[in-house]
């Protein structure tokens, strides 16, 4: 086997892992809209905090004093944001419907152009992706105008989303020859 098919096989790998990972998100975020937000937030409270602490432990390493200074700077700035998103994880589920609401746009756009691209490349089977494209899109829309009223929904068409995302990814990854 050479370094060619090995590459190819991981990256195959690497596509259906996504696309399960995906899924199950999706599911996740569906089935249970504040439970994920709050997991979510908790997730990315940790990873802060272990990055700020790796951080903060890596500044006593380094012989420069302007070093130890960056990295006391970063492994705070990492640390801090990182114990509040697990003290207090409630607070900042909005700031979460919102990047939601952001990536459902992005995800909605992203759909109407890959949705064009087919139509052009292939002539057929565009329509299904274009109307799930433009819902997703009038979906991303309305939660970025008010995220706070729509913040179960904002979950519910995340996972959704992700859920599509997730079954194409896998399709995708298993069609690779």
């Amino acid at each position: 086997m050479d370094v060619f098919e090995r590459l190819f096989r991981r990256t195959k790998a690497t596509v259906i892992l996504m696309g399960v990972a995906l899924l199950v998100l999706g599911v996740a975020m569906f089935v249970s809209p504040i439970g994920a937000t709050l997991l979510i937030v908790q997730v990315v409270g940790w990873t802060l905090a272990v990055a700020g602490a790796i951080t903060l432990l890596n500044c006593w390493r380094h012989a420069s004093e302007g070093m130890r200074q960056a990295d006391l700077f970063m492994g705070l700035l990492e640390a801090i944001p990182g114990v509040c998103l697990i003290v207090w994880p409630d607070a900042f589920v909005a700031v979460v419907y919102v990047i939601i609401g952001v990536i459902v746009l992005v995800t909605g756009v992203n759909d109407v152009i890959e949705a064009n691209a087919v139509r052009l490349a292939f002539g057929a089977g565009w329509v299904w992706r274009m109307a799930i494209g433009v819902i997703t899109l009038l979906a991303g829309v309305a939660v970025v105008a008010s995220p706070f009223a729509m913040a179960e929904l904002v979950m519910l068409v995340a996972g959704l989303a992700l859920i599509f995302d997730g079954i194409t990814e896998i399709i995708a990854g298993v069609s690779m020859r």
